[in-house]
């Protein structure tokens, strides 16, 4: 099969799918603090504090999968053979991290009214949903376009990266309290 044989089989129902389903999760987690208001752990019923319990557990899974998708991507710089696209892990990070998201909220709403930090930890894992979402859409995109646009999926991968990264810190902040990273550091460290 030729190069325009193989661009004109291309579909790009998957992508619009992917776009339309993306663009309505960033919709749903971004409104969805706006919609349920103010912590109030008597609204919750039993399940919802069930749930929320489990957002340290299920958080980490998107952590890992982006590192995968990063370990992936900076491989593919070293190679003349780019392999295969990275698609379906990166939807698998954007998919658990609405999850980790929506726990994470559950969580929140069961009585992290008042604290700064959680707040903040509240927003940054957020906006790491909704650039981890970005990502997977443009990536969709630049695999429809054959590699166009690689470079600006690549700065939404980094850019996704990090937000984790302080969304993360905000919420070791929360669990093991500030300065728990360079309590015990050398001086020189500190």
């Amino acid at each position: 099969m030729s190069e325009e044989e193989v661009e004109s089989s291309r579909s790009a129902v998957p992508s619009v799918f992917l776009t339309i389903v993306g663009l309505a999760a960033i919709a749903g987690v971004v409104a969805m603090p706006f919609i349920a208001g103010e912590p109030n752990p008597d609204t919750l019923t039993q399940w919802q504090k069930f749930l929320g319990r489990f957002h340290p557990v299920v958080l980490h899974l998107p952590i890992g999968m982006l590192g995968l998708v990063l370990l992936l991507e900076f491989g593919k710089l070293f190679k003349k053979d780019k392999g295969t696209s990275t698609l379906v892990p990166v939807f698998f990070t954007a998919a658990s991290a609405v999850v980790a998201t929506l726990f994470g909220f559950l969580l929140y709403q069961n009585g992290y009214d008042e604290s700064p930090v959680a707040e903040s930890h509240l927003w940054w894992g957020i906006g790491f949903t909704v650039a981890i979402l970005a990502t997977t859409i443009m990536k969709g995109w630049v695999d429809y376009a054959g590699g166009k646009g690689n470079w600006l999926y690549f700065l939404t991968l980094l850019a996704s990266g990090g937000v984790m990264t302080v969304a993360s810190h905000d919420g070791g902040s929360i669990t093991h309290g500030a300065g728990f990273l360079t309590k015990e550091a050398p001086n020189e460290v500190r």
